[in-house]
């Protein structure tokens, strides 16, 4: 009964269910992930914090303390092409091949490391007066492209994830690790994958809001400047603080 309904879902449309893995699955299907979860993040923070997609905002940089899905992504990138190059795969896999495997680590290692480039690509130039209270050319870069940013961010941690995914299947496949072991690591990797989750929305929602709160902003800035014994201006136009990429 249950092959019967199983060949029915096959042949019905023409569709192949379950999909056999690709590595269009994996390259795409996180991307699909990765956007609808932004766009929902950006719904639900605009009815909490009214903002702009062009609203202005301060340069991103690379904290490694503090841009943990970048890291993990690298991280993950690492060990997946040693896995793959130490022959703990079989010649033929079941999944995909060695070498779309290496390709997959490569991809999201570059697409992690390119991703602050569609925020700073498109950076303007606007004088902001400094932690001395003086005007100073500040490049600022857009909320809408600070999203497109994270969206880029997490489909390459979470694409990176799913392909170890499955690379461990062909891992177990190969016997090269039981199944209890297998099993095991699979669930710490879609547990880290609803970390990396949790940790966007929080972190783009924090961001999103220290960079779009004017007065917050021109409070911390009065209170620098007088830090330094300068005289704060009464048309104060603070400059942005950096963020920290995903």
């Amino acid at each position: 009964m249950v092959s019967s309904v199983a060949s029915a879902a096959r042949s019905a449309g023409g569709l192949d269910w379950p999909p056999t893995l690709t590595v269009d699955w994996l390259v795409f299907g996180p991307l699909a992930v990765s956007v609808a979860f932004i766009v929902v993040r950006a719904i639900v923070l605009d009815r909490t914090r009214s903002f702009s997609l062009s609203n202005r905002m301060g340069p991103g940089n690379w904290d490694p303390s503090k841009s943990w899905a970048s890291n993990l992504t690298v991280l993950a990138a690492t060990l997946g092409a040693i896995v793959a190059a130490t022959g703990l795969l079989p010649t033929a896999t079941s999944q995909i091949s060695n070498v779309a495997y290496a390709g997959l680590d490569i991809f999201f290692a570059v697409l992690v490391a390119v991703a602050p480039l569609a925020f700073n690509a498109f950076r303007v130039a606007q004088p902001r007066h400094n932690d001395h209270g003086v005007k100073e050319v500040q490049f600022e870069g857009f909320v809408g492209l600070f999203l497109v940013t994270a969206a880029l961010t997490l489909w390459a941690s979470i694409g990176q994830l799913t392909a170890i995914l499955a690379l461990l299947q062909d891992i177990k496949a190969n016997g090269s690790l039981s199944d209890m072991t297998v099993g095991a690591f699979d669930a710490i990797i879609v547990a880290t994958m609803l970390v990396v989750l949790v940790y966007a929305w929080g972190s783009i929602a924090a961001i999103v809001r220290s960079q779009t709160d004017l007065t917050t902003r021109k409070a911390v800035h009065a209170a620098r400047i007088s830090s330094y014994r300068a005289t704060v201006p009464a048309d104060l136009d603070p400059s942005y603080s950096s963020w920290s990429v995903l």
